[in-house]
């Protein structure tokens, strides 16, 4: 137990860059949503046509920025100085872990707290939408808990591969990675040219149609192979 919690004071050494920062950031979303409420209020626009209109707002994608950044430093900033205290890579990969989930929880508490006083306040008072939205699950509590949870541990645990990749094979593996992704893309899109338009028509909608539970599955399902990889890569980490 004393072995991880050493890893989260590495984790913690630049408090700012860990607390600060995403503070800042979702102040400056809220000043922005509220700023569009006023001006829009102002403006005499319609309230139930923007209240409705912002369920689609993507503002909220910005703490993942947040997650990209703890993923990255994982492998990169704070892994050698890690080792150099002599903490294996075992327990890097452990206590790094349960930063993971501390990070993810904590964010989906803050958006699932922020999002309920959203809603009784009809959005601040301004019909507008930051936390109540699509991206942030239906509207019970339990469900904005996991969908939030589970998009900060993908972005964290996808990140810290694509982090791991590089340490251990540099810019060769990114280049490898990069050509396997637009190989990927590039076979979708002849398959979406020879299928007839309305069978590429029906797989967008299919995946339109699915159910909150399946998305959510896949989505747990991106976390677990990013999971995965990170462990496999980290446990072979250099010092860089």
């Amino acid at each position: 137990m004393q072995r991880i919690k050493n890893v989260l004071n590495v984790h913690f050494v630049d408090r700012k860059g860990t607390f600060l920062v995403p503070i800042y950031i979702l102040a400056a979303m809220v000043a922005i949503v509220i700023a569009i409420g006023i001006i829009a209020r102002v403006a005499g626009a319609n309230e139930a046509d923007l209240y409705e209109g912002m369920k689609w707002n993507g503002a909220v994608w910005a703490l993942l920025g947040m997650g990209f950044g703890i993923g990255a430093m994982t492998m990169t900033q704070y892994l050698s100085f890690a080792l150099g205290l002599g903490i294996t890579r075992r327990e890097w990969l452990a206590g790094s872990s349960v930063m993971f989930v501390l990070v993810a929880a904590g964010t989906a508490v803050i958006v699932m707290v922020l999002k309920l006083i959203e809603q009784a306040t009809t959005g601040f008072g301004l019909s507008v939408r930051l936390f109540d939205t699509v991206h942030t699950g239906p509207a019970s509590w339990w469900q904005t808990l996991l969908q939030v949870f589970l998009m900060v541990m993908a972005a964290m645990t996808l990140t810290a591969t694509i982090s791991g990749i590089w340490n251990r094979w540099g810019k060769t593996g990114l280049m490898w990675l990069a050509a396997i992704a637009i190989a990927l893309g590039v076979v979708a899109f002849g398959i979406g040219i020879l299928l007839p338009a309305d069978q590429v028509m029906g797989v967008f909608s299919w995946f339109g149609n699915l159910a909150w539970i399946s998305w959510m599955g896949l989505l747990a399902g991106v976390m677990l192979i990013g999971a995965v990889a990170f462990w496999l890569l980290g446990s072979k980490a250099e010092v860089r």
